[in-house]
């Protein structure tokens, strides 16, 4: 049984998708929108629960307030395995499925890369983290700094 925590904060919808022609089952959460419309992730992992995809989206919420940003948190999970080569066939029919949620903006996250950004942009016109080619920031380690500590 699914346990989701509501407050005062969010989430504001718990959507479960399923797809019985294509055997996708995904999950999206959009913890909060009051300072505009949700940015978080989609995670690929056989793995993911909707309980792991709630306490993400809240980390998100906070993230995207801490960092000033005009957005609010979410988070999606598709339950499948990343390396399986039907992947873009379940992103674009996931991306499809979210297509009039447009208070959510897609991300990347674990499991999914810059293409799988493309294929969300390209069934539903919104994601970040798009490769270059396509009007995507290029992306640098180069913020990356080893520090060491002295004790």
């Amino acid at each position: 049984m699914t346990e989701i925590t509501y407050d005062d904060i969010g989430p504001a919808k718990v959507i479960q998708l399923y797809s019985a022609k294509e055997h996708l089952r995904a999950v999206v959460v959009i913890d909060n929108i009051a300072l505009g419309p949700a940015i978080g992730g989609v995670r690929a992992s056989e793995t993911v629960t909707v309980e792991e995809v709630c306490r993400l989206a809240r980390t998100m919420t906070l993230k995207n307030s801490i960092a000033g940003l005009s957005h609010g948190g979410a988070k999606a999970g598709i339950i499948a395995n990343p390396a399986n080569p039907a992947m873009e066939h379940w992103f674009r029919i996931f991306a499809r499925m979210i297509r009039d949620l447009a208070e959510y903006i897609p991300g990347p996250d674990l499991g999914c890369a810059e293409a799988a950004m493309a294929w969300i942009h390209d069934e539903t016109g919104r994601a970040v983290g798009l490769p270059e080619e396509i009007g995507g920031l290029p992306f640098s380690a180069q913020g990356l700094v080893y520090v060491p500590w002295q004790i």
